[in-house]
């Protein structure tokens, strides 16, 4: 299968060179993180994509979403997914973590969803409908 999210050293050149994350870690807020927890985050994102969303591509399209009576219905791939994704609570990676989330840098947090957020819209909808509960 083609690689279809970024390459590593590509990632980390934008956001430690170009963004300078790194300074994020010594504000206050997001003292409690370091390089070595956002690679390690980046990381197990990056495994997450590869192993468990892109290989549903394929599938989902031959099964495709159907619409019937008012009900839709996913291809069975996405629930299983959807379900890691729940466990891994990667919905929350920049929620307070009074409520239960993560309270990780949103630059973090984008770049770690690059490899479902910006493919399989459902995904990218399930982080932002629920930060957007949460902050509202």
């Amino acid at each position: 299968m083609a690689q279809l999210i970024s390459d590593r050293r590509d990632i980390d050149f934008v956001l430690y060179e170009q963004m300078k994350a790194e300074d994020l870690f010594k504000t206050e807020k997001f003292s409690e993180f370091n390089r070595k927890t956002a690679d390690m985050i980046i990381s197990e994102a990056r495994n997450f994509a590869i192993r468990e969303i892109l290989p549903t591509y394929a599938e989902g399209d031959r099964e495709g979403v159907r619409f019937d009576k008012g009900k839709v219905t996913v291809p069975a791939c996405f629930r299983r997914a959807h379900k890691l994704f729940a466990e891994g609570e990667w919905g929350a990676m920049t929620a307070n973590p009074e409520w239960g989330g993560q309270g990780l840098p949103h630059l973090i947090a984008q770049i770690a969803s690059e490899g479902w957020g910006l493919n399989i819209m459902w995904f990218y909808f399930c982080i932002n409908n629920y930060n957007n509960l949460i902050s509202n």
